[in-house]
């Protein structure tokens, strides 16, 4: 009788913690589809690296009008945006759409970035 309580404890326990992180990783995609939903940024690439002290998190630092800088994370596009971007690129990303416009000296690219938030 012992051994079975027990037993139904284990299972009682495993699927306590199956339905938590079912419930993390639900939050995790509704924050990453956020996020890609709402990336809105406009002005001068002034830097860009990875980040090695964040997961190696793909970092753009944009600089404003006002000269305010916005670190974008790129970590989870896929469109290869990041690897395109060059210093002093100007870059338009307008909240609720996908386009970034990247506008240099001789010629102007529209990317359709890919941000992925699957395996949340």
């Amino acid at each position: 009788m012992k051994k079975k309580n027990t037993i139904l404890n284990y299972i009682l326990f495993f699927i306590i913690v199956f339905i938590l992180i079912l419930i993390d990783n639900q939050s995790n995609l509704k924050h990453c589809r956020q996020y890609s939903n709402n990336l809105n940024f406009c002005g001068h690439i002034v830097k860009k690296y990875i980040d090695k002290k964040e997961h190696e998190d793909c970092i753009l630092e944009v600089t404003s009008e006002r000269n305010k800088v916005q670190k974008i994370n790129l970590s989870l596009d896929h469109s290869n945006f990041f690897n395109y971007a060059q210093i002093n690129d100007s870059v338009v990303k307008i909240s609720g759409n996908k386009n970034v416009i990247v506008y240099r000296s001789s010629f102007d690219t529209i990317i359709v970035l890919d941000i992925k938030c699957i395996g949340f």
